[in-house]
């Protein structure tokens, strides 16, 4: 094998890899610190769950969920998303 051949491989199957395993060390909702400021804390949280979403729609467009799983957990996400908003934007 080629050094050639050796790179193309590397760049064919570590791009998929690395891009499947970030998700494992991208940062949980739990892990936001307690003294960080509540707006910037529910920030942060609006944004990971963006993040979720998109992730479970490319789950689901590469067909590897189920559509009524979908369903469920993109209504799921959004609710999160809806709860969190109200909350960064209180009604007077």
């Amino acid at each position: 094998m080629t050094i050639l051949s050796l790179i193309v491989l590397v760049i064919i199957f570590g791009i998929p890899v690395g891009f499947a395993l970030q998700p494992l060390f991208a940062p949980k909702l739990d892990m936001i610190s307690e003294d960080q400021n509540t707006f910037e804390a529910n920030e942060r949280k609006k944004q990971v769950l963006y993040q979720q979403i998109k992730e479970l729609e490319l789950e689901y467009g590469l067909g590897l969920i189920p559509e009524d799983e979908y369903s469920a957990m993109r209504q799921e996400l959004k609710q999160h998303v809806a709860n969190i908003m109200t909350e960064l934007n209180p009604k007077k």
